[in-house]
């Protein structure tokens, strides 16, 4: 039904050229869904854990540097 009406709403404002993308949007949010569900699931199962990222490697020899300073 969603489609139908962006089919209708694109046609109406004469974006011809996107109509043939308009079907694409399935793909979009099923994409988009999958991560979604993900995290859903995750908080479920476990509320209190993190994923950590780490950034680059310069952070790690400051951490080194700092900590062989303390340590002296």
């Amino acid at each position: 039904m969603l489609l139908i009406c962006q089919f209708i709403a694109t046609y109406k404002r004469g974006l011809y050229r996107l109509l043939a993308l308009i079907p694409l949007k399935l793909f979009y949010w099923l994409l988009l869904s999958i991560p979604g569900y993900y995290a859903v699931i995750e908080l479920i199962i476990r509320p209190s854990y993190w994923y950590k990222t780490e950034h680059g490697f310069s952070n790690k020899k400051k951490k080194n540097k700092r900590q062989t300073s303390v340590e002296k």
